[in-house]
């Protein structure tokens, strides 16, 4: 009962969602972090566990990005983005077609 006397609202929504990679998580210890400085490659700006973590199928990572975005989990989901931004970067719109499985065509301006 809420503080009114009235019941809890309903969730409209009430699907079961499915939280595979979330729960995979290992723990992470809080002495691991140490400040980093701007550089250009990932390795220098993106610690050793996140980058091993992130090191998944394209797969999982697009379910990391649907989940850190609904639990609205900022680092979670700046990191997964960042892999994808990175696999994606200075292909063709051919090749990330071709390397998702992508088969129908696009117009110019969808591209």
């Amino acid at each position: 009962m809420s503080r009114a006397g009235n019941p809890p609202p309903k969730c409209q929504d009430q699907r079961p969602r499915e939280n595979r990679g979330i729960y995979q998580l290992p723990p992470r210890q809080p002495d691991e972090r140490d400040p980093k400085t701007h550089r250009d490659e990932i390795e220098d700006v993106v610690e050793k566990w996140d980058l091993d973590f992130i090191n998944t199928s394209y797969e999982m990572i697009f379910e990391l990005i649907l989940a850190a975005n609904y639990l609205n989990i900022k680092s979670l989901l700046e990191l997964a983005c960042a892999r994808m931004s990175g696999v994606m970067f200075g292909k063709t719109p051919e090749e990330i077609r071709e390397m998702f499985g992508i088969k129908e065509q696009f117009t110019p301006e969808e591209e």
